[in-house]
């Protein structure tokens, strides 16, 4: 063997090593963007996650608050509703006290008064 028979192996071996390595360099190059494309949709797919985790938890505590000023009137009315009960069976006590003795009203609703001495003039 010659030198230019050496020579051709070698360039030979040099042309098939580049047209090797920008074939892999192309097929992984593939392969990485491929990766790199749902890396990226991965990082998304978990912000919007975290968005939305943080919306439920705004949600979850306006809701909260909501329901304990709901809670809170109810308590407000429910002693509201028992104070009103108290009075209507006080009224309710005091109108069958006054019918049962002392005989029937009067039409206005109000017994009659007389003064008890006749004012002096002066």
């Amino acid at each position: 063997m010659g030198l230019p028979d050496w020579l051709i192996i070698s360039a030979g071996s040099a042309c098939l090593a580049a047209v090797t390595w920008g074939t892999a360099h192309w097929w992984y190059g593939r392969r990485i963007a491929e990766w790199r494309n749902r890396y990226d949709k991965t990082g998304r797919a978990h912000q919007f996650a975290s968005l939305q985790v943080t919306q439920a938890r705004k949600q979850i505590e306006r809701l909260q608050k909501e329901l304990a000023a709901q809670h809170q009137k109810a308590v407000q009315f429910g002693e509201r509703a028992e104070r009103l009960d108290a009075v209507l069976r006080a009224g309710d006590a005091a109108a069958e006290r006054s019918a049962s003795g002392h005989g029937p009203l009067p039409v206005n609703g109000f017994a009659d008064t007389e003064p008890m001495a006749v004012p002096l003039r002066r």
